[in-house]
């Protein structure tokens, strides 16, 4: 992930109350969890969560 990603998650949580702090946690190389758990809790499809995520990129 680019950027700051504690601000990225403040504007994603903006958009997607929704989101947990745990659905959002981080961690290299574990991408796929990430958006798995973000898929789930908003009941997207990987493309749908990987849009989302390039929108809050710096």
């Amino acid at each position: 992930m680019a950027g700051d990603w504690d601000m990225q998650t403040k504007s994603i949580r903006n958009q997607h109350p929704r989101l947990t702090t745990l659905d959002l946690r981080f961690e290299d190389g574990k991408e796929k969890e990430l958006i798995m758990r973000m898929g789930m809790r908003l009941n997207k499809n990987t493309a749908d969560i990987i849009n989302i995520l390039k929108r809050h990129q710096p």
